[in-house]
């Protein structure tokens, strides 16, 4: 079984702030950009991430596009920006997390668990 330490959430201002290394075997190419927007798209409020390690500007989570220009590779460090500092948005920040630190087999590089956090 996977071992994972829980996400360090914090809130600053109107934004619940997360951050995260990408786990992805190919980082963030255009098919796992294309699952955290579809992801992203689900939340109704705004959702950001930066390149940290580059200094970046924050780029929209909810474009393919967007997240292709962060340039990130496995291990790289990202700051998940989402809007909203209630449970819905911890919630979300945390499957965002859970996804993009998604450390899959090289074989299956794509795979992204959005629900490692899920309680049932």
């Amino acid at each position: 079984m996977e071992e994972f330490n829980a996400p360090q959430i914090r809130t600053i201002r109107d934004y619940t702030i997360v951050n995260v290394n990408v786990g992805l075997h190919y980082g963030l190419i255009v098919m796992s950009s294309a699952h955290i927007a579809k992801e992203s798209n689900k939340y109704t409020g705004d959702v950001f991430i930066k390149n940290v390690d580059k200094n970046s500007r924050r780029v929209n989570a909810k474009s393919v596009l967007s997240l292709m220009t962060l340039e990130a590779s496995k291990g790289t460090k990202l700051r998940i920006y989402v809007k909203g500092t209630d449970l819905e948005a911890r919630t979300f920040v945390q499957r965002l997390y859970s996804g993009i630190s998604t450390e899959g087999p090289e074989d299956d590089s794509y795979y992204m668990n959005f629900d490692r956090f899920t309680t049932k």
